[in-house]
This record gives structure tokens, sequence and C-alpha cells, in this order.
């Protein structure tokens, strides 16, 4: 794991990622050479990547173990279909943080949030047609075995993101994810990024 930068560089190089001002800005802020930050760009991006090995503290009844492939895909191991859920939920976090808050995000009307006010449209349409309230309405009426597991891999999820909440990508919110996040996220409902067969 990259070590990490100090906070007046790291607040540059955030800068930078963002194109809130160009590489020869950023060196001169810095008083180093364009060559020097590129390579404290990298060792910043490098302390973002989540951490694969060792062991970790998860919301789990029985050990449980999380192994990757060498294409970097979570293959999970428990003693119970709840703890394999939770056990799930934490390598998703640490691999998809960030499209899972977008997809809540598109669902919940709050895009523009982070995003800015060109997203205002999408969020006004999805509050017309009340994703959220369908949502928690569905999650309300979700079978018993159904809501377990979707709250147990919430668990998870939270126990992943709490885990880099120092290392978040730029974008990703650090929001809690609950289980009614589901079904307004992913509950069929065209999200504008795929097929659209329906008109408003």
């Amino acid at each position: 794991m990259a070590r990490p930068i100090a906070p007046e560089h790291r607040t540059v190089v955030v800068d930078l990622l963002r194109e809130d001002i160009d590489p020869d800005t950023a060196a001169t802020k810095l008083g180093i050479s364009r060559k020097s930050l590129l390579a404290l760009k990298r060792s910043y991006l490098r302390g973002k990547l989540p951490r694969i090995s060792g062991t970790v503290s998860a919301p789990v009844d029985q050990p449980a173990t999380i192994s990757r492939d060498r294409w970097g895909i979570a293959h999970i191991e428990a003693a119970s279909l709840v703890d394999a859920c939770a056990a799930l939920g934490y390598p998703m976090a640490q691999d998809r943080l960030w499209h899972l808050d977008h997809m809540r995000r598109l669902a919940h009307r709050r895009l523009a949030e982070i995003l800015g006010p060109n997203f205002l449209p999408q969020d006004r349409l999805r509050r017309t047609i009340g994703l959220t309230a369908a949502a928690q309405k569905a999650a309300a009426a979700m079978p018993a075995e159904i809501a377990a597991i979707l709250a147990t891999m919430a668990r998870g999820l939270n126990a992943g993101m709490e885990a880099a909440r120092d290392n978040l990508a730029l974008e990703a919110g650090a929001e809690t994810i609950v289980p009614a996040d589901k079904p307004a996220a992913g509950g069929g409902f065209d999200n504008g990024e795929g097929s659209n067969n329906w008109a408003v």
C-alpha cells in the first residue's frame, strides 16, 4: 500500500484530478517538477486501492474468507448464507462503491448534489416518478428472508465503506446503505444508462 501524502499535497493533487488546476500550476504550487508531480499523483491514486489481504473486522457470526483470483474477482467462503451475504458486501464496497452510490443517488433524485446543476432534470424526473417512496414500500413488503439478506449485505457494504472512509474515491459518497436502496437503485426501472422503452 502506498504511503499517505501530506495534507497540503493532497489538496493540490485533488484539485489537479478534478481539473480545477493544470499540471504546471500544481507543480508550481508544490515547488516540484512535473515528473515529481506525476509520482505524487500516482502515489495518491495507489493509496485509493482497497486492502485485499490480511484480516478485517466484518459483521459475520463465524469467520468468513474473501479471496481474490488472478483477475481480482472476490470469492466468498462462509459458514452460512447470512455470513456469505455480509462477506460479499465488503468487497462489493471495495470494488463498486462509486457505482453503488451513483445508482442510489440516481434513484433517490440526488445526483445534482455531487455532479452539479446539469443533473437537476434527472433528479426532477425521478422525484416526479416517486422511486424513493416506491422503494420504501417495496422494502417494507419484502419477504422476511429477502429483507434479512439485504440487511446483512448492507451491513457488509457499510463495513467495507467504513474501512475505506478516509480513502474514498473523490466522487464517492459515504452515507450508510440501507435495504431500501436496492429496490430504488435496481428495481427494474431504466436508469437512463441502458435501453429505454418507455416515454414520459
